[in-house]
């Protein structure tokens, strides 16, 4: 953007005409121009400020800015200002606010001014309100800066400022006086007005006297529309200044420039604007009318004529809502002040009809302005006019009253007009009092006024008029009227007619319809009860008048109560409210009473029975008030007695509990406080409550019997006795306790949902009651709160009572918050919350109550939130009462301690191993306690323990336990009165969870704690869960602890090593339950709680980081002179272990106990009478729990050799069959152990202990041993294989076993002498898992597979080649190491023989003879795999773990599938792929693995992170990485089948029916696989290997990287053949592309064009690299050179199967062909033949067959037959049409040629006439779907027995 060169020339350089113009010749000629014929502001040059502006065009103001010494950044800002283009101006603005905001006062601002100035007055009354607001913000700005330096200029901008002040938008307006304010303070301000008071008045003269819309705007910038806004706005506000101006200064003051005034209130168009269409500027100009006749009155009544002619004909007439508030103002003021002015306007037109007018068109709309104001207006007229019109008063109240039929007037501004036309009548009666015209005054109080009464008696209720407004009106001036009226005799015939009126109405009641009636007593009764409370003061009057009323009207509505028959609702409803509002009146007077009492005690029963419901509703209202006149005499209780009999004495039901529930209600208020005790009343409420809960009552009367219970329940008045409510209430609370007992814990039950929402809802009303819920507290039904609590946690299920369910819940919610908030300061309240605790207590214990431990735990919470929200001490009481005793959990615990545990158990958990030998003693004494479960398989002790373990979690570690820094046994008593100890039950919830880690561990149901089923179901994550969340509360506990009063290790010492302990004795919590857990491992059921020490002792440590030293302090507890069992001691070791590891006292302990064993005698050690309680058993346990898997070396080579040797002489000592016997397999197994933990220690050692050795491993390598004794012997082979693998390389153990002095006594030598017997064994242990696959595994089982898995990765092959098929099964077993080993090791098997295979084919004679298949085994999966639902159920949501490992071992074999691809030649793929072909196993694989990937849904895996050429299996963790691996893993696959079989790829695609998922895979393949492929490809060829092979002087190879393309050419002389392979983005899924290029030589050779037809068939059909095609073609080429024909079939010389050359002869065609083609395609001949013998068809063509997979080639207007591999067989009635398919006839491939027909009875092959009518060669594939049947029912039946009958392959 920049300025152009040369100014834009004009034709004649004529500038135009415009401001700019006038301003430039005004500059040269310093005259005075004529401007009439100028548009803009031209008009405006002279004395106003727009001459300022004009004086100087926009260029000239720039070429001024540009030559001063302002900023140029300031000078390019006011040169944009210069601009008209709204946008520009306003970002100039908003620059230049910017740019002010950050200068501060100076110089620079203040020479602004002189620029500012000009554009001020043109921007601040701008179209554009933007910039209008802008404006006034830089204005701001500058004069806060500048502030008095503004006074040379202030004449300059003062005019439009002021004009500004009243702009019509808010914002503009708002700036504006802001600014005004920031300029000037108060004081000044109207200095201001003084000072430029000329000024102003010119401008404003100039813009309301000369402008017009198209000279205050440039019409050729402007729009019509904006030039009239900007008028109508511009000129408003000249008016709006003009009356600023005259309010602000004195009358003195304007007098100074009265000329002006006058100039401007003289001229007719100042005055004309009062009609102007735009309402801005009437509004305006009625403003200045108000401001001029209040301010400067002289100088509108100079003009008096003019303005009543003018304003007052036309002010009526106005019907612009948006000015009446100025327009009342003005007029008010005007005629108050002015009120001749009516009868001046009068002269010239009437302007009463012009008032009248205004009333009948109900003020134009303008109903809630304007009627407020007629009275004003009226009272001012003057009197000459109204005296002028002798029927005024009736024509203004007629024109008047007509406007209430204007449609203007609606409910929501009748009001307005009521309270105005009332008002002016009122004020018109008493005004006419006072002259005294009667005549007038009683035509208006009895016409006019009495009308209004008869009306509100007689309007319907869906008229304008609102009643209750109406008899408020009505009221007050009734009121007025009684106590300001002086003519008596008037006042006193209007009180007689409304009397009579009011009479009339009550007795007119034939002719009314009852609801209508009904209305007219409600609206009189409130008549007279508005008219005193209307009255300011107690007039006499006013009392002696309702009084009176009141008492003739009652006396006459009683009567006629009796008169009527029937009765009539809105008499009673009459005297109810009299009696109410009157009682003082009725109730007292002596002739109401005895009336009301004689009606009462001779009608009042007969009315019961014959009157309607809601006429009695008012006759019960009448009585309870004349009840609670007389409750406390004898005939109150006698009438209430025979009202209750008249009530039950209803025949029908539902008309006797509605009767009932009226008077029920009427008499229960305040007032009746006496005892309305009645036998029949009690014995119906009882029976009635039994008929609502047990028979079955019609829906309709259900609310009504509930709101009857209610309302006699919570009556004041006592209309039952204590024991009766207690009755009802008694059988509400059955109700409720029998649901509660039907939902949790189920049975069959009589009653409904419905009725207990009944008794719910009934509760509800009670409890809202106060003084019910203390009754109900101080009895004793209290209990059933509980049962309401347990109504809160109902919870709907899928079945149709879900609604009622949740109705129930809702309904006992609210009932609940309503009694427990009634609980919160009542002496009960401890009460309550006790039996609620005992209702959920038993609730716990009862197994068949159907809540889970988490809602009990809710309850819980949601009693201390409720009752001890903030009160810690009684939230751990209330806390502490649900822990239940000792005794309790000793008892509930009983039955699952007294099982053993599995032995197997041992192998996870050493603590275990002293109760082997004393399990084998009581298995056959054991016998399973009988454990029940609830519904979420649950056991009570469980159930127990998981409540707990959710206290605990939902009121903290802190809360629960109440651990702080203080808590110490010095204070324990004090302490245990205010804070109930909890931390014993931290043991109870250990001991559960070891119980639980055996169940989870072992995977059964021994231990009786779960379900079995429901563990099973949900894979055990109930207990994974519940473990670990016990595991994380322990250590949140100790850690807890340790920061707050742990006492150390000492403390610990000192409790257990002290027979009695002090209470003095410092001793912390972990301390007490250390000890508690010690005293119970010496008990019973030691072989727990020496596990729950275990625990305890591992997680305190742990926390407490003890050193080594006070490791070894706890050593000493493990010594015999305590007199621990041997699991306490074992306990202690495993606990402080870790700790010890450099420590020589643990290492002295280590040795002692070896020296101990080899001390004793080895008839001690098996001594069948002591198998457990011996010292060789303690120190043998002693000395494994020593042990750890990583401390490897944990003793020296020669103990570890004596204790090697000590164990050898045992096992020489005693028989053979004592070693062996099943009694000491404990033995074994800890000896066990400890061979494999001295193996590193003696593997340098040479001697017999290594023949000891191995031959214990082979005894212990049996499939019969038990599981603990194979898991050891496995472990310690293992570690043999380990030791002999690293050995064999170690230098210094060579040297050693040359200078041992005993050859063959060394590890190696040893080893490779068992290795063979051994490796057999550890062979039948891994074939033992084919035959006992289990589908859940225990973790010990699991861990011996581990170790199992791990000896067996390098079995040798001769012990798995023969039994491979049983490998195959093993990769289906759920463990995954398992899973991976025999993967492994069926790899190598694999591979082996597909080299060996492809060998074979290669010298075999018979090529075609297809010798490759897949292993059985291997095929036996797959094919059972595809016919499973397990590839499935890995895709739910939770899927099962069998599920998941056969998934993993089913793509496994996939993978040992694609591993026959690697090495083998082309032949044994072949072979291969068309085996895979036959088994159809494929679909299955890609189905299982674009789920897996997430593909066809938004949850697309991402593998942008991972290269999908490699998997290792190795790692691959298939819990660990579920959401990764198996992903992983299926994209490896994908990618290996793309690289291996993309023809099955793309066959799978082409069958795929789901669009979105094939448009997926496509999609998914191109972005992740295509480029890795194809990078390979392009790899290959330009790796040396391939190029050495291929390349030579002749045949060279191009790759163009960029277009994925390869270019090979082969050049003969001058003859350059090329060919082209382009791989398209998304291969090998799409096909590659090929293309020949004949550049130059001889055409010889032209069909050379087929040449690449045979590379096309390689890359694209036969699963070829780009290698192999090149080479074919490379061959090809050059046998064609060498004179070698091309096979008619296959167009390629060299074979596309076994490489040979065409052999075979056509004695037909004399065309060679390869000898691998046998599938029946006919050529047919083109010569002339006899088509009438048959014998035509079979002996004219050629008979061809082609494998699967291999194409024929059909040229442009080639024809052969083809014939269906389905035989079509039709019945004798139905025919059938053969037809092609779409996209085979998009490609020009005809399959008939007019022979569609198919016969009837036909049952043979379908022979198709296949025609190519495209100009290209189309491959024909054997086996491609290419055409459709069409079947057809005939009429009648016709069979074919033509020649083509029974065709067939």
């Amino acid at each position: 953007m920049g300025k152009t060169r040369n100014k834009p020339r004009t034709k004649g350089n004529v500038q135009p005409a415009s401001s700019s113009r006038a301003a430039e010749i005004m500059a040269v000629s310093r005259t005075q121009v004529s401007t009439g014929g100028l548009g803009g502001f031209a008009q405006l040059l002279g004395e106003t400020p727009f001459a300022a502006l004009s004086s100087s065009s926009t260029n000239s103001i720039a070429d001024n800015i540009s030559g001063s010494n302002l900023n140029p950044e300031l000078v390019l800002i006011l040169k944009k200002l210069s601009k008209r283009d709204p946008t520009t101006k306003l970002k100039a603005l908003e620059e230049l606010e910017a740019y002010l905001k950050i200068k501060e006062e100076n110089d620079e601002l203040s020479n602004i001014m002189s620029a500012w100035a000009k554009f001020f007055v043109k921007l601040a009354i701008d179209v554009d309100r933007r910039i209008r607001f802008t404006t006034f913000n830089c204005h701001l700005l500058i004069v806060s800066k500048i502030k008095k330096r503004i006074a040379p200029h202030l004449k300059e901008i003062i005019s439009i400022w002021i004009i500004s002040l009243f702009d019509q938008s808010k914002d503009v307006a708002r700036i504006a006086n802001e600014s005004f304010q920031t300029a000037f303070p108060p004081g000044k301000r109207t200095e201001v007005l003084v000072f430029a008071q000329t000024e102003i008045l010119s401008t404003i003269h100039e813009i309301i006297i000369n402008k017009v819309p198209e000279t205050l705007s440039d019409p050729r910038f402007t729009s019509k529309e904006d030039m009239d806004s900007k008028y109508a706005r511009v000129v408003a506000s000249s008016y709006f200044a003009l009356a600023h101006l005259i309010d602000q200064l004195s009358e003195d003051t304007l007098s100074k420039s009265t000329q002006q005034y006058n100039d401007l209130f003289d001229n007719t168009r100042f005055w004309g604007n009062l009609t102007n269409e735009n309402s801005i500027i009437r509004k305006s100009c009625y403003n200045i009318i108000k401001v001029l006749v209040t301010r400067w009155p002289k100088m509108a009544q100079d003009r008096l004529d003019i303005l009543s002619t003018t304003y007052l004909m036309s002010v009526l007439n106005d019907k612009d809502a948006s000015v009446y508030s100025e327009l009342w103002d003005s007029l008010i003021v005007f005629t108050k002040t002015f009120p001749q002015s009516w009868l001046i306007a009068s002269r010239k037109k009437p302007m009463l009809p012009k008032l009248y007018n205004f009333l009948r068109s109900a003020c134009h709309g303008t109903g809630f302005i304007s009627y407020p104001c007629i009275l004003p207006l009226i009272s001012q007229l003057p009197q000459e006019m109204i005296d002028s019109n002798p029927k005024f008063h009736e024509e203004f109240f007629l024109n008047f009253w007509k406007g209430l039929s204007n449609p203007l007037v609606d409910r929501a501004n009748s009001d307005a007009f009521l309270q105005a036309y009332s008002e002016c009548l009122v004020y018109w009666i008493f005004k006419l009092g006072k002259s005294g015209e009667k005549q007038k005054q009683v035509y208006l109080l009895e016409n006019k006024f009495y009308e209004l009464i008869e009306m509100y008696f007689e309007s319907k209720s869906e008229t304008k008029i609102k009643a209750e407004k109406m008899c408020s009106i009505l009221a007050r001036h009734i009121s007025r009227l009684i106590t300001g009226f002086q003519e008596t005799d008037v006042l006193n015939n209007f009180i007689k007619k409304i009397r009579e009126l009011c009479i009339n109405t009550i007795k007119n009641i034939d002719s009314k319809l009852e609801s209508d009636f009904k209305e007219v007593c409600q609206r009189l009764s409130d008549l007279l009860v508005s008219i005193p409370s209307a009255t300011n003061d107690n007039s006499d009057n006013v009392t002696d008048f309702i009084t009176s009323f009141v008492e003739d009207v009652f006396c006459i509505t009683l009567s006629e109560c009796e008169k009527v028959s029937g009765y009539s609702a809105g008499l009673f409803l009459l005297l109810s409210n009299l009696a109410r509002d009157f009682s003082h009146i009725v109730l007292v007077n002596a002739n109401t009473n005895m009336a009301l009492k004689n009606f009462i005690s001779t009608k009042l029963f007969d009315v019961v029975r014959t009157t309607s419901a809601t006429c009695l509703d008012h006759i019960f209202d009448l009585f309870s008030l004349y009840l609670s006149y007389i409750q406390e005499s004898p005939e109150g209780l006698q009438i209430w007695s025979g009202l209750v009999q008249a009530v039950i004495g209803i025949e029908v039901l539902e008309s006797k509990i509605d009767v009932m529930s009226i008077l029920i209600n009427k008499v229960s208020n305040d007032t009746i406080t006496c005892l309305l005790n009645d036998d029949k009343l009690n014995e119906f409420l009882v029976s009635l409550t039994n008929q609502l809960l047990y028979l079955n009552i019609e829906p309709g009367i259900v609310p009504k019997i509930e709101n009857l219970l209610e309302r006699s329940l919570s009556s004041k008045a006592s209309v039952l006795t204590s024991q009766i409510k207690s009755q009802i209430l008694d059988l509400l609370s059955k109700i409720i306790s029998e649901c509660v007992h039907e939902y949790y814990i189920g049975g069959n039950s009589n009653i409904s949902k419905g009725t207990v929402l009944s008794a719910l809802r009934i509760y509800l009303r009670l409890f809202k009651d106060d003084i019910f819920a203390k009754f109900f507290l101080e009895s004793e039904m209290f209990p059933v709160i509980g049962k309401l609590f347990e109504l809160t946690f109902v919870k709907p299920h899928e079945n149709p009572d879900d609604d009622i369910i949740k109705n129930v819940q809702e309904s006992a919610q609210e009932c609940w918050e309503q009694i427990s908030n009634a609980c919160g300061s009542h002496s009960r309240r401890e009460a309550v919350i006790d039996s609620m605790i005992q209702q959920i207590k038993i609730a716990l214990l009862n197994i068949h109550y159907s809540a889970s431990p988490t809602d009990f735990a809710l309850r819980v919470t949601k009693l201390s939130s409720k009752f001890y929200e903030h009160d810690i001490v009684k939230t751990r009481k209330l806390i502490s009462t649900f822990l239940f005793d000792e005794e309790s959990w000793r008892e509930i615990s009983e039955p699952f301690l007294s099982l053993p545990a599995d032995s197997s158990l041992s192998i996870l958990d050493p603590v275990i191993l002293p109760f082997i030998a004393e399990n084998k003693k009581q298995i056959d004494h054991i016998i399973s306690p009988t454990v029940v479960y609830d519904i979420y398989g649950l056991s009570v002790y469980m159930r127990l323990g998981l409540f707990i373990l959710e206290l605990i979690n939902k009121f903290g570690i802190s809360t629960f336990f109440f651990i702080n820094s203080g808590n110490f046994l010095d204070n324990a008593l004090e302490r245990e009165k205010e804070h109930p100890d909890c931390h014993w039950i931290l043991s109870e919830l250990i001991l559960i969870h070891v119980l639980c880690t055996d169940n989870y561990r072992s995977r059964n149901s021994s231990h009786c704690l779960w379900d079995t089923i429901h563990a099973e179901d949900s894979d055990h994550q109930g207990f994974k869960a519940f473990l670990e969340e016990i595991h994380v509360t322990i250590k949140q506990y100790m850690d807890c602890s340790m920061r707050h009063g742990f006492s150390g290790v000492k403390s610990i010492i000192n409790m257990l090593t002290t027979a009695t302990n002090s209470i003095n004795v410092q001793a912390d919590n972990v301390s007490i339950l250390i000890k508690d857990a010690v005293k119970r491992s010496q008990n019973s059921y030691s072989l727990y709680w020496s596990r729950v020490l275990h625990v305890l002792c591992s997680e305190a440590f742990s926390s407490a980081n003890i050193t080594q030293n006070e490791a070894e302090e706890l050593l000493d507890i493990v010594k015999p002179e305590l007199s621990f069992n041997l699991a306490t001691r074992m306990a202690f070791v495993l606990s402080i272990r870790k700790f010890l590891d450099t420590s020589v006292k643990f290492k002295n302990f280590q040795n002692n106990l070896i020296d101990n064993l080899c001390k004793m005698d080895t008839k001690e050690i098996f001594d069948i009478k002591s198998l457990v309680d011996n010292n060789a058993w303690e120190c043998l346990c002693l000395l494994s729990t020593t042990t750890s898997e990583g401390n490897e070396f944990f003793l020296l080579p020669s103990r570890s050799l004596k204790l090697i040797e000590c164990i050898q002489s045992w096992r020489e000592t005693v028989e053979a069959s004592t070693w062996s016997a099943p009694e000491f397999v404990h033995i074994q197994l800890v000896v066990a152990r400890l061979l494999n933990f001295s193996m590193i220690s003696v593997q340098e050692q040479n001697g017999k202990h290594w023949n000891f050795i191995f031959e214990l491993v082979q005894d212990w390598l049996k499939v019969n041993v038990h599981l603990e004794i194979r898991y050891e012997a496995v472990n310690l082979f293992s570690r043999i294989i380990d030791l002999d693998s690293s050995s064999v390389n170690n230098a210094k153990f060579t040297t050693l076993i040359k200078d041992d002095t005993v050859e063959g006594d060394d590890l190696i030598t040893k080893f490779s002498t068992y290795k063979p017997q051994l490796y057999e064994l550890l062979s039948l242990l891994l074939f033992h898992e084919q035959t006992s696959q289990k589908e859940v595994l225990s973790e010990q089982y699991s861990k011996y597979l581990d170790i199992l898995s791990y000896a067996c990765q390098n079995l040798p092959k001769v012990f798995l080649i023969n039994r491979k098929d049983e490998l195959y099964s093993l990769l289906l077993v759920t463990h995954e190491g398992m899973q991976k080993s025999v993967y492994k090791l069926l790899r190598v098997l694999v591979r082996e023989k597909a080299l060996r295979l492809s060998e074979e084919l290669e010298l075999s004679e018979t090529p075609d003879e297809s010798i490759v298949h897949l292993d059985s085994g291997l095929q036996s999966l797959i094919t059972e795999a595809n016919n499973s639902d397990y590839l499935d159920d890995v895709h739910l949501a939770n899927p099962s773990r069998p599920a998941i490992h056969k998934t993993f071992g089913y793509l496994l074999s996939w993978m040992l599938i694609f591993d026959h691809f690697e090495n083998t030649t082309y032949k044994f793929k072949s072979q291969f792929i068309s085996h895979l072909k036959e088994l159809n196993v494929t679909y299955k694989l890609f189905d299982h693995i674009f789920e897996t990937l997430g593909l066809g849904s938004s949850d697309v895996y991402d593998l942008s992170k991972w290269d999908v050429r490699e998997f290792y299996v190795e790692g691959f963790e298939i819990f660990l990485s579920f959401e990764i691996g198996f992903p992983l893993l299926c994209a490896h696959l994908y990618y290996k089948a793309l690289g291996n079989v993309p023809s099955l790829v793309r066959s799978w695609c082409s069958e795929c029916k789901k669009r979105q998922l094939s448009i997926s895979v496509d999609s998914y393949t191109e972005k992740y696989f295509s480029p890795v492929i194809i990078q390979q490809q392009l790899d290959m060829l330009q790796s040396e290997n391939v190029k050495s092979q291929l390349e030579d002087e002749k045949f060279t190879i191009r790759v163009a990287r960029s277009s994925n393309e390869v270019i090979a050419s082969y050049n003969v002389d001058e003859y350059v053949m090329e060919i082209s392979v382009r791989m398209p983005n998304n291969f090998p899924l799409c096909q590659a592309e090929f293309g020949t290029l004949e550049r130059m030589g001889t055409t010889n050779v032209t069909d050379l064009k087929w040449a690449k037809l045979p590379v096309q068939t390689v890359v694209n059909s036969q699963n070829g690299n780009l290698d192999m095609a090149l080479n074919l073609f490379k061959n090809n080429i050059k046998l064609r050179f060498q004179g070698v024909e091309d096979c008619t079939i296959c167009y390629s010389v060299v074979s596309l199967d076994d490489r040979s050359l065409p052999s075979k002869h056509c004695n037909t065609c004399k065309n060679r062909f390869h000898a691998g083609s046998e599938v029946r395609i006919r050529l047919v001949v083109h010569y002339a033949e006899d088509y009438s013998s048959p014998s035509f068809y079979y002996g004219t063509d050629c008979k061809l067959t082609l494998d699967e997979g291999k194409p024929y080639y059909l040229g442009p207007g080639q024809m052969c037959l083809g014939i269906t591999r389905e035989r079509v067989k039709l019945p004798t009635d139905l025919c059938a049409l053969v037809e092609g398919r779409s996209r085979f006839a998009r490609l020009g491939l005809s399959v008939h040629i007019t022979a569609s027909f198919i016969h009837p009875g036909v049952n043979n092959r379908t022979v198709l006439e296949i025609f190519n009518a495209s100009s290209l060669t189309l491959a024909l594939f054997p086996g491609t779907k290419v055409c459709q049947m069409i079947f057809m029912t005939m009429e009648g039946h016709s069979e074919y027995n033509g020649v083509f009958q029974g065709q067939d392959l």
